[in-house]
């Protein structure tokens, strides 16, 4: 809610750094990090976009239990899912990482399911970075 919130304002007026520093925060991360194994799949997925756009850093433990629990949930997430954690993987630098890998599998798998252009141009723009040209 907190990303909501921010999200909503225009750039200028963004009071990031004023949430991430409130000592209120550190409690909701502390919780989040509490309560992962128990989030609905989706949640995991949103909960890890709205981090990073509060530029929590990336190698914070939340950030990394987050993608630790969704690698394992993986083939389970809804396409809407799968395409937002694929952005939170591509805006980490993790675009060539074996979890890209999967997630690529999971496209070629469920590719005819896909039925959202938006979903489908962000999953295929995040895993374009793993397609090699053949050599001419």
């Amino acid at each position: 809610m907190l990303w909501q919130f921010q999200k909503e304002k225009p750039q200028i007026l963004r009071t990031v750094e004023l949430v991430r520093s409130h000592p209120q925060f550190l409690t909701l991360r502390v919780l989040a990090e509490n309560k992962i194994a128990v989030m609905e799949d989706f949640m995991l997925a949103d909960i890890l976009y709205s981090i990073l756009r509060l530029n929590i850093d990336p190698h914070d433990s939340l950030v990394q239990q987050l993608i630790s629990e969704a690698w394992l949930r993986l083939d389970r997430f809804p396409m809407s899912s799968l395409s937002k954690f694929a952005i939170c993987l591509s805006d980490q630098g993790l675009q060539h990482s074996p979890l890209m890998g999967n997630i690529a599998n999971i496209v070629a798998q469920r590719l005819s399911s896909i039925d959202d252009i938006r979903i489908l141009t962000t999953l295929m723009i995040s895993i374009s970075v793993l397609v090699v040209s053949p050599a001419s």
